[in-house]
């Protein structure tokens, strides 16, 4: 029957039934069709014999009359027997017709039946994609409710935690400030208090005392503004190659005479350990504040370890420390003190945190190693427990400068010609600072101009005055610097050694080494700028 074939929709079975029953019904009708045309044909056959018997009759009648009856006989008899058995032919046939018809009225009620439950189907997957339109639109409008709630939650958590970051920074800032203000009042009054002595004190041994004191305190205060650039990451550090395996020795040294005899310092270094790239005065300094600590954390004595090992850090490795995955050099002091709980080790890198008593730590040892290691591209952590010691683990980036070559001993050339008394052109803006160095100048047996600004200085050196040296500040008003007088003097090919000095931990790190001239770092000794003079003067000779 043909038309949509709908048994997909009917059960398996049922549908498979009703397909079989099809087939086989389809197989009868072509069996008696097969059988019809067989009869038929025989049919044609009978009347073709009969045509025969016939024209023989007709020939027989004229030779032999008295046969025809007998033969009439016969033909009847015969066209009686096929007659019997056409009719019984066709009976069957009519049965196996009418079993087809039920058959295909059997299927056309099937197909009727599956049309019907298609179209109850399409009713029911029409009605379900209703209600799955109406959940999706409710869906849709709670998410959207909800995004606008989480939108809403994440902006005031935003400014809270804005909020949070300016109350912690407020704090920050006052203890950075209680701190600095405690330490410095601290030397202020040591330096105050000796100048007022020195000018009352009239034994000589009691005024060198008191000079002493007043010499240290000031000291003491340098190297505090030391250690804050250096946590702030705001000194200036002159990284250069550094061949571990050759200066560990030296470095232990170091170590070993700033702690007491019942501490013993042992190293494991390995021979292969490659170079660093650091400046070796701020690593000395991070070592020695680390092995002050250990010592203070060993009251009794005890054992401190210097260790130093090859580290190259994956992708994953490097990413856990904050830094760039490549080849790094671990250096490790450990010692056997009394340690510090979990909670404290998120704490050591603060600044003015400190777990001595007070009065004896100012709690920025750590932090000013922390600042070195961070500024040199490494990383440092604590490793600690109570009773089992502390170990500060530094982190610093292999060197990729080549060795330098051996120099071959050669006779060292006569010093040059210099005359004992220079003239020197001090380019400084602070009053104070220049009537000091003019007055350290004089001491050294040279004599000094003073103008404060870049363009005042390019004027004294264009001029008629003969200068000999060119004692710069880094940092000048007008919108000039040391720097720019530097640059200034090598396009007029003014051919005056130089030297600059600052007290500013400022971003000129990378152009002051690009200057290639002698540097001192504010506060300096007058020996510092005898050998700055000595150095400058050497420079221009070579």
């Amino acid at each position: 029957m043909a038309g949509t074939d709908n048994t997909k929709d009917l059960p398996s079975h049922e549908s498979a039934r009703l397909q079989q029953e099809f087939e086989q019904a389809r197989v009868a009708l072509e069996d008696a069709h097969a059988e019809i045309q067989a009869l038929a044909a025989e049919r044609d056959g009978l009347r073709r014999v009969a045509s025969a018997q016939l024209a023989a009759r007709e020939r027989a009648e004229a030779d032999a009359e008295r046969l025809r009856h007998n033969n009439i006989a016969a033909l009847t008899a015969a066209a009686d027997r096929l007659r019997g058995e056409a009719s019984a032919e066709g009976e069957e046939l009519r049965i196996t017709l009418e079993e087809t018809a039920a058959l295909a009225e059997e299927l056309r009620r099937s197909n009727e039946a599956l049309s019907e439950a298609n179209a109850a189907l399409d009713r029911r997957v029409a009605e379900r994609t209703a209600e799955l339109d109406r959940a999706n639109a409710q869906l849709a409008a709670l998410n959207a409710e909800l995004r606008q709630r989480v939108e809403a939650e994440g902006a005031a958590r935003a400014a809270a935690q804005a909020e949070l970051f300016k109350l912690q920074k407020l704090e920050a800032v006052g203890q950075l400030t209680g701190g600095i203000a405690h330490d410095f009042n601290n030397l202020l009054t040591v330096i105050i208090s000796g100048l007022q002595l020195l000018g009352q004190v009239k034994d000589e041994n009691h005024r060198a005392r008191v000079l002493r004191r007043t010499e240290e305190a000031s000291w003491r205060g340098a190297h505090l503004v030391q250690r804050l650039l250096a946590f702030a990451r705001r000194q200036a550090l002159s990284p250069e190659r550094l061949d571990l395996a050759r200066h560990m020795d030296s470095i232990r040294d170091l170590l070993t005479h700033g702690l007491r005899e019942n501490i013993q310092v042992h190293s494991e270094i390995d021979p292969e350990i490659w170079p660093v790239e650091v400046d070796v005065a701020a690593l000395e300094l991070s070592l020695l504040n680390l092995a002050v600590n250990a010592r203070d954390a060993m009251p009794h004595g005890g054992r401190l370890v210097l260790s130093g090992r090859n580290a190259p850090l994956d992708v994953e490795a490097a990413e856990r420390l904050a830094v760039a995955a490549g080849d790094y050099v671990e250096i490790g002091v450990a010692d056997t003190g009394i340690g510090m709980p979990k909670e404290l080790l998120d704490k050591v890198f603060e600044p003015f945190f400190t777990t001595k008593p007070e009065g004896k730590g100012t709690g920025l040892g750590l932090p000013q190693v922390y600042g070195f290691v961070k500024q040199s591209g490494g990383a440092a952590w604590v490793e600690s427990a109570p009773n089992q010691g502390t170990a500060v683990r530094l982190l610093l980036p292999r060197s990729t400068r080549p060795a330098p070559e051996p120099i071959e001993e050669a006779p060292r050339p006569a010093a040059p010609p210099r005359r004992d008394k220079l003239k020197v052109l001090v380019v400084e803006d602070d009053d104070n600072v220049a009537a000091l160095v003019l007055d350290m100048l004089t001491q050294l047996g040279h004599s000094g101009t003073r103008v404060g600004t870049v363009a005042s200085a390019m004027a004294v050196l264009t001029g008629a005055e003969s200068i000999d040296l060119v004692f710069s500040d880094v940092l000048l008003p007008g919108g000039g610097s040391g720097l720019d007088l530097a640059r200034d003097m090598a396009r007029r090919q003014i051919g005056v050694p130089m030297i600059l000095t600052s007290g500013y931990g400022g971003g000129m790190t990378h152009r002051l080494a690009a200057a290639n001239l002698p540097f001192l770092r504010k506060p300096y000794r007058m020996d510092a700028l005898r050998q700055a003079i000595e150095e400058a003067l050497t420079r221009v000779a070579a």
